[in-house]
């Protein structure tokens, strides 16, 4: 019985351990129950409102760095992207008038597109 515990603990250790070092935690869960597995009741919602609706919204993530907000604007610098226009982009996909004001989460999805972009 004790083997089994201390099996147990490791292995959520582990997958703990692993969810936190990679940032992953807002990805993925250990809790299924906590999971919403039925569908949504959209009744006659057209596929553009329910693309709306699935938009990650910035007060519900936590802040940006300032690190995060000075590469992204290296990357815009380089990719030629004004400021206006990330505003523009920003408010258009995510509902945010600035991208300074965006989650760390939407900054990150950000970085990687010009990212993705500049290795094409």
């Amino acid at each position: 019985m004790q083997n089994v515990v201390l099996k147990m603990a490791k292995k959520r250790a582990m997958v703990d351990a692993t969810l936190n070092v990679g940032n992953l935690s807002a990805r993925f869960t250990q809790d299924v129950e906590d999971m919403n597995l039925e569908p949504d009741n959209v009744g006659g919602k057209n596929p553009e409102e329910l693309k709306q609706n699935s938009k990650p919204k910035a007060s519900s993530k936590k802040p940006a760095t300032k690190k995060q907000i000075a590469y992204l604007e290296k990357l815009m610098g380089e990719a030629g992207t004004s400021q206006e226009a990330m505003n523009r982009y920003v408010q258009k996909n995510y509902s945010i008038e600035d991208y300074h004001n965006a989650s760390a989460l939407i900054v990150s999805e950000l970085i990687e597109k010009f990212q993705n972009a500049k290795q094409q």
